[in-house]
């Protein structure tokens, strides 16, 4: 708790993320190591915050792979987190049924509207295109639109009418 009560004082003097290395223990199994990314929102002190789960051997960090790994760790949570804060600023939890969205729904739609199309998302999440179609139909069931058009109307409609 001492290390987190930390990251947030610092990321609140900051005003900007800290990354943090934890151990998180789920109800039942073994405690697992985790990156957590905080981000400084208003008002302070509070925080938006994402745990990451390390892969086995991803622990030392060690050579070029590890080094592209962790970075490339670090800014799915960085964006992840900016989401969340992005949510929050811009009115779109608002939008009846964001709260039902899971973290990853979350990136693609964030993805979608930063001008991003299937293949790209697909590409940058390491996942394939029918999968990314796969989490925008539960997307659009869950806001009830049916088209990628018609869920970026909703949320940039939501946005503007703040």
């Amino acid at each position: 708790m001492p290390k987190w009560l930390l990251a947030i004082a610092q990321a609140t003097i900051a005003r900007g993320g800290v990354t943090l290395n934890v151990r998180a223990r789920p109800a039942e199994g073994r405690a697992l190591v985790c990156d957590a990314f905080l981000l400084a929102m208003l008002p302070a002190p509070s925080c938006a915050f994402v745990l990451m789960p390390r892969r086995p051997g991803s622990e030392t960090g060690a050579g070029e792979n590890g080094v592209v790994e962790q970075l490339s760790r670090l800014n799915r949570g960085i964006r992840a987190v900016s989401l969340s804060a992005d949510l929050v600023s811009n009115d779109l939890h608002r939008v009846p049924g964001i709260e039902q969205l899971s973290p990853r729904e979350l990136d693609i739609v964030g993805r979608l509207l930063a001008g991003d199309r299937v293949p790209a998302i697909a590409k940058a999440l390491f996942l394939s295109q029918s999968t990314i179609r796969n989490h925008l139909a539960h997307v659009y069931a869950k806001l009830g639109v049916s088209s990628q058009q018609g869920l970026i109307d909703l949320l940039r409609r939501s946005d503007t009418e703040s």
